[in-house]
């Protein structure tokens, strides 16, 4: 019973460990919205996506953008 737990444990372990090399590429996310950039909720979603940057060392960032179809980039922008 102790040898099938301390497998389990050095099974877990190694699948942990090999997992954090797929976290050292930074991650690009998207945030759309439907109000114009002088709107309080553009503001506040600018700052939301500072502090995410911030928070993980630059690893997550996160563009806020106006897209009337909350998929879409706007026309003409990027």
């Amino acid at each position: 019973m102790k040898l099938l737990s301390r497998s389990a444990v050095v099974a877990i372990a190694l699948a942990f460990a090999s997992a954090a090399p797929a976290q050292d590429k930074p991650v690009q996310l998207k945030f759309s919205h439907w109000v114009p950039p002088t709107h309080p909720m553009h503001t506040a979603a600018v700052a939301w996506a500072e502090s995410i940057d911030k928070a993980s060392n630059g690893s997550i960032k996160i563009k806020a953008r106006l897209s009337m179809c909350g998929i879409a980039d706007t026309p003409g922008k990027k």
